[in-house]
């Protein structure tokens, strides 16, 4: 048998089935194509900070408090231009300010998470980074 050989059907019940999943994966896919083209044009139209930030915040924060809105855009693409993890880390404080994700951070403590061990790991990268900074 060669390489070629084990990808005939050798029956018409085996082409029939190959035919099948080939036709309902391409049935399933067509939907998605428009879908992944607008998300595409407006990516190029309005830019990707835009986009995330209707993804993160939906059309209420753009209908409701339209200037939030604008200042959550640009503090995105300067979070994206930024060359300093300090730079970077300032524009998205600002964001969570902006968007009103602050408050979870004053109440360390949850029933979903173990605040402690996010406590350690936090203080553990924030170690790691300035060994880094200092080399």
């Amino acid at each position: 048998m060669t390489d070629r050989e084990h990808h005939r059907p050798t029956s018409p019940l085996r082409l029939a089935l190959m035919l099948r999943a080939v036709l309902s994966s391409v049935i399933v896919l067509v939907p998605l194509a428009p879908i992944l083209a607008a998300r595409l044009l407006g990516r190029v139209v309005f830019g990707r900070a835009v986009l995330d930030t209707l993804n993160e915040n939906g059309l209420g924060l753009l209908l409701l408090r339209p200037r939030a809105f604008r200042n959550a855009v640009r503090l995105r693409r300067e979070s994206e231009r930024a060359t300093r993890y300090a730079g970077y880390r300032r524009c998205r404080a600002y964001i969570d300010v902006v968007e009103g994700r602050i408050k979870w951070k004053d109440a360390p403590a949850s029933p979903f998470y173990d605040s402690r061990l996010i406590r350690e790991a936090r203080a553990a990268l924030a170690r790691a980074r300035q060994q880094a900074d200092e080399q």
